[in-house]
């Protein structure tokens, strides 16, 4: 899937650029050159670092939390 379609950068290579070492927004728009441009897929860059964060730290409820 398209992310920017001003610098043709996909999903797939945010997913890398991430896996890379990509950390914060500034790391993927200097890694893959996205959002550089008219910047309407700033959005979209920080929802994929968030769900990779959140997949990466195993995100799975507490099982200490029971009541």
């Amino acid at each position: 899937m398209w992310i920017c379609l001003c610098k043709s950068v996909t999903d797939r290579q945010v997913r890398e650029a991430i896996e890379a070492g990509a950390r914060t927004l500034e790391d993927l728009m200097r890694l893959t050159d996205a959002g550089t441009d008219c910047r309407d897929c700033l959005e979209a860059l920080r929802a994929m670092l968030a769900q990779e964060a959140g997949s990466a730290s195993g995100s799975t409820p507490d099982s200490t939390d029971r009541e």
